[in-house]
């Protein structure tokens, strides 16, 4: 509430932009780092779960969306099939900064790829 009025922008306003953002000023973060976010899910990712990773190798395309609260939403993985396991995963891992655009948070499409080789 406090930044809505800093910026002079009424929260209403702020929640009525359901745009998801390709292009941003600021792009969205997890506030521990790309590095840790992914090796906190390399050692926390459950195969037995999930058939598509056991038999996955090669590149996993996760794209999803921040929110302006820093919550992760709409999680579609390329290869399909493994939206359930990463969904949990990302629950695990709180703490993401929204993007930014023209100076406030905004809905982003942010995407990690993950490698696997387990054959």
């Amino acid at each position: 509430m406090i930044f809505a009025c800093f910026c002079g922008i009424s929260l209403e306003a702020q929640m009525s932009d359901t745009t998801v953002y390709k292009t941003v000023d600021i792009p969205a973060v997890y506030v521990y780092g790309q590095s840790t976010l992914l090796r906190d899910i390399r050692n926390h990712i459950d195969y037995n779960g999930t058939p598509t990773l056991i038999t996955l190798k090669g590149r996993l395309r996760v794209n999803y969306v921040v929110e302006k609260n820093g919550c992760i939403s709409q999680v579609s993985t390329f290869p399909t099939g493994c939206e359930k396991e990463i969904i949990r995963l990302f629950d695990m891992f709180p703490g993401w900064l929204a993007a930014i655009k023209d100076g406030r948070p905004v809905r982003s499409l942010n995407e990690v790829s993950l490698y696997f080789n387990l054959h």
